[in-house]
């Protein structure tokens, strides 16, 4: 709001005929902006009947809301245009007043809509404000999750940040420069590295995070080959060694090796017979995929919708300076199985013992704020480095013990949509982008 020293103007497209219902977002987006008005002046808005502009808001990208509305017993068609433009300067967004969701009711979707005004309209007004915008590195040299699993996820980030993919293979022949290099980002992203990671890398990466940088861990603890499940029924869960287990632990978390199920979960198809010459398919509970709930009093997590883990372990927090806030936390009905282990297809038929899942809430997702200490503050450095820091200042960090959280599927060999199933058409929350990045830069 600080950053507002111009006229800023939005308009609202909430003006007109349209269902009873639908009169409280309009009062609500009123008040709202009525209080940013309040703390700033430069910012004016202005409600527009949208009835005689229909096809030019649709060339902008505004698309139109169809609801079904219940008057006398008697049901019709409603179009509103739930959507606000906001100007300043040169730069214009869009806000959409009405955000997808999965809801039972339109009373419930409303409900959804009322309670993200804020971030929706905060998210505008950040982006428009911004003069340059900030550099996210994807690293890669470590066996990392490949471009097309991470397509939706950072097709969505690259909307808002300047991505470039960065490789740590270069430490081995020039560690000072690659940490130069490094230190350019704002945000480092680890998704999914499954090759072990050297002094030199684990210390460069510390580094970056000491001067300043942000980080977003999505780490697999555990070697599962899902194609080995499908294709054999069965398939050898083992330990996978990154050796990051001491640098983390420098950080005030532990990644743990056990396998979490939760009987809250998402759903795999199987086939379980067939139809004639059709084979016929049943999506059934598999408690190795937990589907997990977000902090509900934080704002990262407020009204995301669950999130799919797969083959997930846990973390724990360690004692120490930083703050530990809980992002995403299974129910209390879990189950921990060690490894090396097999996992079974044919499990999904036996019916689960409730008895057997009392191991409690697992802690799956973590920020951490702070003053990150480096994990090398009192060790023997890889390399010598002239200005080696041995603690940042305020910093932020997410570490996530699941590495396919961000891995969406390939459908007839495109990428798929990381929030949908592409088998069950379940809508998940892993591909929402204030969880993952907005939160850390």
């Amino acid at each position: 709001m600080d950053k507002i020293d111009a006229p800023l103007t939005i308009h609202v497209y909430l003006e007109g005929e349209f269902p009873a219902e639908f009169k409280r977002l309009q009062i609500e987006t009123r008040q709202f902006l009525e209080e940013l008005q309040a703390k700033n002046t430069n910012i004016r808005f202005r409600f527009i009947n949208p009835d005689n502009i229909r096809e030019q808001l649709v060339k902008k990208g505004m698309m139109p809301s169809q609801l079904t509305v219940e008057e006398d017993g008697k049901l019709s068609e409603a179009i509103i245009f739930p959507w606000a433009e906001v100007s300043y300067g040169k730069k214009t967004e869009l806000v959409s007043l009405l955000p997808n969701t999965i809801a039972k009711t339109q009373e419930a979707q409303l409900q959804n809509a009322v309670e993200k005004l804020e971030y929706s309209f905060a998210n505008a007004l950040h982006n428009i404000t911004q003069k340059e915008r900030q550099k996210i590195a994807v690293l890669a040299g470590n066996g990392e999750l490949q471009d097309i699993y991470q397509y939706s996820l950072l097709s969505e980030v690259g909307k808002k940040y300047r991505l470039a993919k960065f490789t740590l293979d270069s430490v081995a022949s020039n560690p000072q420069k690659t940490l130069k290099d490094l230190r350019a980002y704002d945000l480092a992203i680890i998704a999914k590295p499954t090759e072990r990671f050297t002094e030199e890398e684990k210390f460069t990466v510390d580094q970056f995070i000491t001067n300043g940088g942000k980080s977003l861990w999505m780490i697999d603890n555990n070697y599962a080959d899902t194609d080995s499940l499908y294709n054999e029924g069965k398939m050898l869960a083992f330990p996978r060694d990154l050796n990051l287990t001491d640098l983390l632990f420098g950080y005030q978390v532990r990644v743990n090796n056990k396998l979490i199920q939760d009987l809250y979960a998402a759903k795999i198809p199987l086939a379980t017979g067939n139809v004639g010459n059709q084979t016929q398919f049943q999506h059934l509970n598999w408690f190795y995929h937990p589907l997990v709930n977000g902090n509900p009093y934080h704002p990262i997590t407020k009204n995301v919708l669950p999130v799919r883990f797969r083959f997930t372990t846990q973390i724990d927090t360690l004692k120490g300076n930083l703050k530990k806030t809980p992002l995403l936390v299974t129910s209390v009905l879990t189950k921990k199985i060690g490894t090396p282990n097999f996992v079974e297809l044919q499990s999904i038929a036996k019916e689960p013992q409730e008895n057997e899942f009392a191991a409690g809430p697992q802690l799956l997702a973590v920020l951490l704020e702070g003053n990150i200490p480096s994990a090398y503050k009192n060790r023997i450095k890889p390399f010598n480095t002239p200005d080696f820091i041995p603690e940042s200042g305020t910093n932020k960090m997410i570490v996530i013990a699941d590495g396919d959280i961000g891995s969406n599927q390939i459908l007839k060999g495109k990428p798929h949509d990381l929030s949908l199933d592409k088998w069950t058409g379940e809508q998940f929350g892993n591909n929402f982008r204030r969880l993952w990045i907005d939160s850390t830069t």
